[in-house]
């Protein structure tokens, strides 16, 4: 980095490009570099969060049978979401040395992850099945769950490719 005090402006010599602004443009951008995340990525995941919750709440409102009315089973669905991480989050950096090259506890926390994802998804599709709710309903819950964890995958793919 090339960094001009007297004008407070700063450069950045990246081959054949160069970006260049205050220095107060810089500490913004290093500080959502650092975080890991864009503030296009940011956007991107609130917008995916708030389709996800619609939906949700589309599928706990709209009558979609004449038979089976609206009610607020599928919104089980969305306490699979806020538990999904949990796993992951308490046992996901377990340090230490095994044989195998990992931890029991972190295999069993990304099994716990993957089962209550697919949690996710099977309680709509039983609710349909046992005629709580109708298809309709099932339709908005299951839609709810493809975008949250598309979104989430989506991000995913982003970082792994820098």
């Amino acid at each position: 980095d090339d960094v001009d005090e007297s004008l407070g402006a700063w450069v950045v010599s990246c081959g054949d490009t160069e970006k260049k602004g205050t220095r107060k443009e810089r500490e913004s951008t290093e500080r959502w570099e650092t975080m890991g995340m864009t503030p296009q990525a940011l956007i991107n995941i609130i917008g995916g969060v708030s389709v996800t919750l619609m939906f949700s709440i589309l599928a706990c409102t709209i009558n979609t049978s004449d038979v089976i009315p609206a009610n607020w089973w599928p919104m089980f669905v969305v306490g699979t979401y806020a538990m999904a991480p949990f796993p992951i989050i308490i046992f996901g950096n377990v340090s230490g040395d095994t044989m195998d090259g990992g931890h029991t506890i972190t295999y069993w926390a990304y099994f716990t992850t993957g089962w209550i994802v697919t949690i996710s998804f099977g309680i709509p599709c039983i609710l349909y099945h046992a005629n709580v709710i109708a298809f309709g309903n099932c339709f908005f819950s299951l839609a709810s769950s493809f975008t949250i964890y598309g979104m989430i995958l989506r991000q995913i793919v982003r970082n792994a490719r820098g």
